[in-house]
Formats: C-alpha cells, structure tokens, sequence
C-alpha cells in the first residue's frame, strides 16, 4: 500500500493501491501515534503510524502534491510491485542543489535552532551536511516492511526526543522554525538513502 499523506481536505487521484492518509488536524487513526508532533515533524509523523500500525508486505509514501511518476503518470502499485522484484527500495530521483545541505537548512532555519539541535544529530549525519552532494529528496519512497522497520527504528529514536524538546522549548518562538525538525527529517532521509550500498540494498529512483 502506498500512503498519499495530507493535511487538508482535497481532491485526490483514486489509484489502485493508493489509500489517503490524514495529519495534523484531520488525523483520525487508532493506535500508536506521534501526530501530536505532526506540526513539527511534518509527514514523518504519517510514517510513524504506518510503521506501528500496518503490515503490508510493500509500503510507501507520497504526498498530496508529489508522486512518483511513470511514462509521464502516476507509478501504479502494480509496476512498484514488479520493481521491488529486482529491488529492495523505490525512491526519489537524486537532486543535486547548488549549495551544501547545511546551507540550504541554514536559510530555512534560525540559527538559534541549528545551533541547538545540530549537534544533537549524529556526528556522521553532521558531516554530511556540509559536502556539496546529491540527495533523495521529499521522504518519498516504496519499499518491504523490513526495510521501512530498519529506517524507523534508526530515525524515530533520534527525532522523537528532539520534537519533544522542541515543543516545550521553542515551539511558537520563531514561526519560521515550527517545522525546522521537518526539514531536518527530509536531509536524514537524503543521508540515510545515500549510506544504503554498505548495507548492499539495491535502490531505484524514480522521477516525481
């Protein structure tokens, strides 16, 4: 099942395969849950839910105004299906910005905010921010249950206390940074993506 995370109301493609899947205030799902971070951790909160509370065999994200594409259409289920045949994770296309992670993070952010929470991140994650480089964008990907198991149980330790803190401490002091950790969250995606060869996952980009 590919999850199409959103936050409002709105029209929709119906896709086989496809099911919609509310944050924020139209949450209304049953079980373990972190959507009262939703407004700092964006659509990760969705992949919180969709780890603890599914077990289809392939599971995916996209977003209500990003999809995969396909021969200029939406990726149906059945060829990210047939993809995962020959390999082990579907992601977005590589894009290389014209400056380092950390400078775009540094315009989106304060630097009250990357000064606090940075250093909390891995040192290897640190690092990486400030290489000039290529990186899966948008937190969008398809792949088997075990695979989205091994990135949730390295990221939601890391992001979760972060959020937490965020939300007693900073919350509503600079409304540019209410969704700091969100845009955090997309870069250790792109930097998670781009360690998955030591673990000899195949990965396939497909265009959005």
């Amino acid at each position: 099942m590919i999850y199409i995370v959103k936050h409002k109301e709105c029209d929709l493609p119906k896709l086989p395969g496809y099911t919609q899947l509310g944050v924020g205030k139209i949450f209304n799902h049953k079980g373990d849950n972190i959507n009262y971070l939703n407004p700092y951790l964006n659509e990760t909160t969705a992949l919180y839910d969709i780890w603890k509370n599914t077990d289809e065999k392939i599971v995916g994200i996209c977003h209500y105004r990003r999809f995969f594409e396909k021969d200029r259409d939406y990726l149906q289920f059945k060829d990210a299906e047939k993809a995962l045949k020959e390999h082990d994770i579907i992601v977005t296309k590589d894009y290389m910005p014209p400056v380092t992670p950390y400078y775009w993070l540094s315009q989106a952010i304060t630097t009250h905010t990357l000064d606090k929470y940075i250093p909390k991140l891995p040192d290897d994650f640190q690092e990486w921010l400030h290489k000039p480089q290529s990186y899966n964008i948008c937190n969008m990907f398809v792949c088997k249950q075990n695979i989205l198991d091994f990135y949730c149980r390295w990221l939601f330790p890391i992001m979760i206390p972060l959020a937490d803190q965020f939300m007693q401490e900073d919350s509503g002091k600079n409304p540019k940074d209410d969704r700091a950790l969100g845009f955090i969250c997309e870069m250790m995606f792109g930097f998670w993506c781009k360690g998955l060869d030591k673990y000899k996952l195949d990965v396939k980009m497909i265009e959005v």
